[in-house]
């Protein structure tokens, strides 16, 4: 009797002690981007377009994470948080119009199948620098 009220309560324990990340859900798949708003400081770049994206979202067997745009290409790479694995963080460079793209993108994911999230990046040639920002929601491609 008593090592089986042991056991569940070690099991219990377990639970509540095991890392968030290993308890959360995965994000591996296609996901549809929609970017709801953007702004931009830049003349000759411009903002990000409003509309819908396709990414991949892949996840190795920890907390890193790659995120793949198909339209333009680009590759982030980043982690989830494992405080919050529901939180994830990412960031790409790229050149772009003679100078070098810096992306940084959080997201936070909802449940499986739906997230939100925000970017900054920043442009410069080495001489100018401008920015903007877009926001956007994320869901699963069924």
């Amino acid at each position: 009797m008593n090592l089986k009220i042991y056991s569940l309560i070690l099991l219990l324990l377990a639970c509540f002690f095991t890392p968030a990340s290993l308890l959360a859900g995965e994000y591996d798949g296609t996901w549809v981007a929609t970017v709801t708003k953007s702004s931009s400081t830049c003349k000759s770049i411009g903002k990000a377009l409003e509309g819908d994206y396709t990414a991949s979202i892949r996840q190795d067997e920890g907390t890193t994470i790659t995120l793949t745009v198909q339209e333009t290409g680009t590759i982030f790479q980043g982690i989830r948080m494992q405080a919050d694995p529901r939180i994830i963080q990412l960031q790409a460079s790229f050149l772009r119009e003679a100078g070098i793209v810096s992306q940084k993108i959080n997201i936070k994911m909802t449940d499986e199948n739906l997230g939100s999230g925000n970017a900054s990046w920043d442009w410069s040639d080495g001489l100018m620098i401008c920015g903007g920002n877009y926001t956007f929601v994320l869901k699963r491609k069924v």
